[in-house]
């Protein structure tokens, strides 16, 4: 049975690793984990694969597009739990009940990721791709997750709409976007986190992740974010994309912001030496 579906995925993936066959071995590595720790795992026509895995000891239901990038997301956010620090600084400064903003959430896998930590939490994710958002949709409603908010917009430093730009390998996990003159091609929606905060009448925000492919550089470079974000934001996670901008000037700009920066893998993570009052 097993060697028949790894012969199956073998085929599915064949193009893609051809590819970027630095990908293969991450691709095997995924089945394995899957095979030996999840359970229920499917392949639907839709191209997408089904599966139940533990989060934090938490039976959670999953599903990705198995010929895409997302696979790799889960490796790196579920399985090896990049975000895992921030649940240990959430804990330590008491929170338990965070306010969570999930920038750039792609898949969910993150706010999932959170929830299992946090099950009383209020998440926030913006997501401007349709596909990405579907399947979000998907998982947090397979999970009967609460307290979530989808919202389907990219963040940006003011509300506007945005077209898509090409960015690294242009798979799902590399969705980028930039602004444009021609309204026929401005298809995504933006606002800002000003805005969002406004709408859900929040003060404060525990934690602010942000993944937005290179645009972290707009908002990082725009006064209102510094000035009205940042101050009333206890951690913030930036997964840095260095042909956009350098960590070094990432970690400049939030230091003089008064926080304390650090790197974890991808992430430049920052504890605000001020955090807003709970």
């Amino acid at each position: 049975m097993w060697a028949i579906i790894i012969s199956i995925t073998d085929r599915a993936f064949n193009s893609f690793a051809k590819k970027v066959p630095y990908r293969k071995l991450m691709t095997k590595n995924f089945y394995n984990v899957i095979f030996q720790n999840g359970s229920n795992v499917q392949f639907h026509e839709d191209g997408l694969l089904s599966f139940d895995y533990p989060i934090n000891k938490v039976n959670t239901k999953l599903s990705i597009r198995y010929k895409d990038a997302d696979p790799f997301v889960f490796l790196q956010i579920i399985k090896s739990e990049e975000y895992h620090i921030l649940t240990e600084l959430l804990t330590s400064a008491g929170t338990t009940e965070p306010k969570i903003i999930d920038a750039g959430s792609n898949i969910g896998l993150t706010s999932v990721y959170f929830k299992r930590y946090f099950p009383d939490a209020e998440i926030i994710s913006l997501e401007p791709n349709m596909q990405n958002f579907e399947i979000q949709k998907r998982i947090f409603s397979a999970n009967n997750l609460q307290n979530c908010h989808m919202l389907k917009f990219a963040v940006w430093d003011k509300v506007t709409n945005l077209k898509p730009r090409k960015f690294r390998d242009n798979l799902s996990w590399a969705f980028a976007l930039a602004e444009t003159d021609k309204v026929e091609e401005a298809l995504f929606p933006a606002t800002t986190l000003q805005k969002v905060m406004e709408q859900r009448r929040w003060s404060k925000i525990d934690l602010l992740k942000i993944d937005i492919e290179g645009s972290e550089k707009i908002l990082l470079e725009n006064q209102s974010f510094l000035q009205e974000i940042l101050p009333v934001t206890a951690f913030i996670a930036l997964e840095v994309h260095a042909e956009i901008i350098s960590r070094a000037s990432v970690s400049s700009i939030l230091s003089a912001q008064g926080f304390r920066t650090f790197t974890h893998g991808e992430l430049i993570i920052g504890i605000n030496s001020t955090p807003p009052v709970r």
